[in-house]
C-alpha cells in the first residue's frame, strides 16, 4: 500500500503514536468499556497491522482500568491472563 494511503488510515491525533511504532513487529493493547471504546481500539489495532505490526486488541469486558492491571497474572483470571501470555509467547518464539 502507498505510504500516503496508509496515512489516511490513522486519526491525525495518532499519528504520533504510529509513526512510534511503526517500526515495532508486536503490539497488544488492552480494552474495556463502552462499545464505541472498545471498536476505537480494536481499529487501532486493525490499523498497526496494516502498517506490517502484529497487532492484536484484547477485550477485558466488565472491568476498570485498575481491575485490568490487577487481574494480569491473577489466578483464575480469564479476561486478560490467558490472552496476554498467549501474544508474550509469540514474541519470544
Amino acid at each position: 500500500m502507498p505510504r500516503r494511503a496508509r496515512r489516511l488510515l490513522v486519526r491525525p491525533a495518532a499519528r504520533p503514536l504510529v509513526r512510534r511504532v511503526r517500526d515495532a513487529r508486536r503490539g497488544v493493547v488492552v480494552t474495556r468499556g463502552r462499545a464505541a471504546r472498545v471498536a476505537q481500539s480494536q481499529a487501532f489495532a486493525a490499523t498497526l497491522r496494516t502498517l506490517g505490526v502484529d497487532a492484536e486488541a484484547l477485550v477485558a469486558p466488565g472491568l476498570t482500568h485498575a481491575e485490568v492491571n490487577q487481574a494480569i497474572g491473577r489466578h483464575g483470571d480469564t479476561a486478560v491472563t490467558r490472552a496476554l501470555l498467549a501474544f508474550l509467547r509469540r514474541c519470544v518464539a
